[in-house]
């Protein structure tokens, strides 16, 4: 009996696309548009770094009641908009290494990827498109479908494993703390991407300034390592 594949799951912006100004600069925009905003207070501020859930926070403290499917898909095509028009003249560059990284992985029948952002459906498939994934075929959880990190990620491993028998072997690869404290909370080996969105301690953690010198192998070899920190820098 084969082994089941390894999942491999992928944060977006700021892992796989230097995308993260342009995204929050965009979700800015929708929610001045949809009349809620975050005021001072910094979208990391927010306890679940999603989009989904500040704009629920934010209808919640607006209007006194959460944020309905409706005012969900609302956000989702607003947030589009606006992305678009950010990201027209200037896409975001690809972190290096991250367009080859994702073909070979695709032809290694060991490797299972699945994509987890904390960013609406709509404009998390742009950024794949941008990276050559095919839409169709790709597993991707997003904010659209559920509010919090830990759901997202763990939905996206699920749906990456399929008809599993046994819990799948995974490994998280993100940019952010929010990647971190998802991956300690779902007891997933993790590898920091130090893009430039958050620096990472020294120690045990595993990090990469770009996804250039990564193998499948190193990859596999990760995903059996849960020496991962509990402590981390902000820059």
């Amino acid at each position: 009996m084969s082994e089941s594949p390894t999942v491999i799951v992928f944060d977006i912006d700021g892992t796989l696309l230097y995308s993260v100004a342009h995204h929050q600069a965009a979700l800015l925009d929708a929610y001045a548009e949809l009349g809620v905003s975050i005021g001072e207070r910094p979208l990391s501020d927010f306890p679940d770094h999603t989009d989904s859930a500040i704009y629920d926070l934010l209808l919640t403290e607006l209007r006194g009641e959460p944020a309905s499917t409706a005012d969900f898909d609302q956000l989702d095509a607003v947030l589009e908009r606006h992305y678009l028009l950010r990201t027209h003249a200037e896409p975001p560059l690809v972190v290096a290494g991250a367009d080859d990284l994702l073909a070979l992985l695709d032809a290694d029948a060991r490797v299972s990827v699945a994509f987890a952002t904390g960013s609406m459906r709509r404009v998390a498939g742009h950024k794949l498109a941008q990276l050559g994934v095919d839409l169709e075929t790709a597993v991707l959880t997003t904010a659209t479908e559920a509010t919090t990190r830990e759901r997202i990620v763990a939905s996206a491993i699920d749906l990456a494993a399929g008809a599993a028998s046994a819990p799948p072997r995974a490994l998280s690869i993100g940019d952010g703390i929010w990647d971190l404290r998802t991956a300690l909370a779902l007891g997933l080996p993790f590898l920091a991407v130090e893009s430039g969105t958050h620096s990472f301690v020294s120690g045990p953690v595993h990090s990469v300034a770009d996804l250039r010198a990564l193998t499948a192998d190193q990859l596999l070899l990760l995903a059996d390592d849960t020496s991962f920190p509990l402590q981390i820098a902000t820059t």
